[in-house]
């Protein structure tokens, strides 16, 4: 009994993931109220999965089935990097290709596509040198908004992960986040990683 969110994320110390069903609040009630997952989102101290889509089954089943493939946002921040660490483990254990996204705005001096492209690389490799057994493919695109070319990605992707900065329940509720709006908007599941 008490509080949804305060409860999970007592019973989810020690635990090495959180994993959730997709959020069932209308639109209009999110952006007013929030959901269970987002105050997860901003306040667990593991990953938390959000299963969603088709593929929630697969994830599901007890023994580890080999998937397509996996989507990671990447931005060369310390967040960035323990997602991408996540996904490659989740990638070894499932023998899915990687496929690492670099976002740039349109709206933001945000560099050349060499110089996106050489943070990417910089991020992934040291990842593929632990995991040298994964698939990895590269890409950096420009998007108005970050999660807008995440969410395109993870179409035909059997996992989403994204590292969170954890802004804080005022900048998720009135600005949007990148987590935010893949964990009720991915078609399928996401792992959001602080």
């Amino acid at each position: 009994m008490g509080h949804p969110a305060s409860v999970l994320v007592d019973a989810a110390v020690g635990a090495s993931v959180l994993v959730l069903g997709p959020p069932r609040l209308s639109r209009t009630r999110r952006v007013l109220l929030g959901s269970t997952a987002d105050e997860l989102v901003r306040t667990a101290h593991v990953p938390v999965v959000v299963v969603r889509g088709e593929h929630g089954a697969v994830l599901a089943s007890p023994t580890p089935p080999e998937l397509s493939h996996i989507v990671v946002g990447v931005d060369g921040s310390p967040c960035s990097t323990r997602a991408i660490g996540f996904a490659f483990d989740f990638a070894d254990r499932h023998n899915a290709e990687l496929v690492g996204l670099l976002v740039g705005r349109r709206d933001h001096r945000t560099g050349s596509d060499d110089a996106r492209r050489g943070i990417l690389s910089d991020a992934m490799s040291v990842w593929t040198e632990r995991y040298p057994d994964v698939v990895v493919r590269e890409e950096v695109t420009t998007a108005e908004h970050p999660a807008d070319a995440l969410l395109t990605a993870a179409v035909d992707a059997d996992l989403l992960v994204v590292g969170v900065r954890g802004h804080g329940a005022v900048h998720t509720t009135c600005l949007g986040s990148v987590s935010h709006a893949v964990v009720h908007y991915a078609p399928c599941p996401v792992a959001v990683v602080r």
